[in-house]
């Protein structure tokens, strides 16, 4: 079993391990993390590390980015807000055609996530 990210708006999944393997956990830097949101590597003695799981790569034919509140792509290693695109990206929800993904797609085409807060890292 190897650790994934899913969403319901990616129709479950959008990242897995391209082979089967244990998890990969990295340990960052408390305080960057907490604070500012940006992932510092850590040595395996430091005491008041966060342990993060890499998810994996996305699904063929899917693209994922993280974003900052103003709508800029973030470089690997800064949390913020997931967006992505592929084939399994839903157009709407089942029996309320209505009701749109939230903001449904942004000018480039992407879908806003709405897990929790992601940041990439070499895809681990």
């Amino acid at each position: 079993m190897s650790p994934v990210y899913g969403l319901a708006e990616s129709t479950v999944g959008l990242t897995f391990p391209t082979e089967i393997r244990r998890p990969r956990i990295e340990r960052v830097k408390r305080e960057p993390m907490t604070r500012f949101g940006r992932a510092e590597a850590t040595s395996s003695d430091d005491p008041d590390a966060i342990q993060v799981v890499g998810l994996g790569l996305p699904l063929p034919g899917h693209q994922i980015r993280i974003m900052d509140d103003l709508g800029q792509e973030l470089p690997e290693r800064e949390e913020g807000e997931l967006e992505f695109k592929g084939p399994s990206a839903t157009t709407g929800y089942y029996h309320d055609p209505e009701k749109k993904p939230r903001p449904c797609i942004t000018a480039t085409g992407s879908i806003p996530a709405t897990a929790p807060l992601p940041l990439v890292a070499n895809y681990f």
